[in-house]
């Protein structure tokens, strides 16, 4: 007890409560949030544009009115501005997801020049102009034809 006494008389403890005598301080209750985040459903902004594109586009390819590299080239460059970079990248995210699920029991044969087998999926409406990830965007085609359609992609 006479530590207590020694406290008080302490010039340099003077007025302040001992750490029993005060009250707890409330603890702040944390939350623990969830690592997941909702997914909010992805609404792709140009889709009806695209659409309607697409369905004159695959009227004219059936026909056989145009030579079908030259059309799917005009295509590549459909006539309206880029989509920002972030739209793009999620359109391309989203398409590596499901890449499996696209194009399944389609001919095997290229959709352009017929002879070879197809190895490759293209996009008529390029992503980076906001094209849709559906099968009416893509077409089964051989390497050959896609490297004249993007020469840049040459592997």
């Amino acid at each position: 007890m006479e530590s207590l006494k020694y406290h008080y008389s302490n010039p340099k403890f003077e007025g302040k409560p001992w750490l029993v005598d005060q009250k707890p301080k409330p603890k702040k209750s944390k939350r623990k949030r969830s690592k997941k985040r909702r997914r909010r459903a992805f609404i792709h902004p140009y889709e009806e544009r695209c659409r309607s594109y697409l369905k004159d586009f695959w009227e004219i390819f059936n026909a056989g009115k145009l030579d079908r590299m030259r059309l799917v080239q005009m295509a590549s460059n459909p006539g309206w501005s880029r989509v920002d970079n972030g739209l793009r990248l999620r359109l391309r995210k989203d398409f590596s997801k499901r890449y499996t699920q696209y194009l399944v029991g389609i001919a095997e044969e290229c959709a352009i020049c017929s002879g070879r087998r197809w190895t490759e999926k293209h996009h008529i409406i390029p992503l980076a102009f906001g094209g849709i990830n559906d099968n009416l965007n893509l077409m089964g085609i051989c390497m050959e034809c896609h490297n004249e359609i993007h020469p840049w992609m040459k592997h």
